[in-house]
């Protein structure tokens, strides 16, 4: 669910900025599910070329997302491998 979202336009390229709330209620990277709301923010570049997305950057939180998952557990090391994540995406 996504909380809220910010665009700007300019040239060929789209920037998003998006907030995400959601129950944690399954396996994520190996934490079980807690049942807890966790919140997370990220942001998005498209650029379009003749009318179609032809390239993505997306990062997220997802440091922000383990720390609330595990704020119960401090001794848990499932989040020693996860980082904030970047992908880039292109056709």
């Amino acid at each position: 669910m996504c909380l809220s979202c910010f665009y700007y336009l300019a040239n060929d390229r789209i920037a998003t900025r998006w907030e995400f709330v959601g129950k944690h209620t399954g396996n994520f990277f190996g934490v079980p599910a807690t049942g807890k709301m966790v919140y997370f923010s990220g942001q998005n570049i498209l650029q379009i070329k003749a009318g179609k997305i032809s390239e993505i950057w997306h990062t997220e939180e997802l440091l922000q997302c383990m720390a609330q998952i595990n704020s119960q557990n401090q001794n848990n090391s499932n989040n020693e491998n996860i980082s904030n994540r970047c992908y880039w995406f292109t056709s």
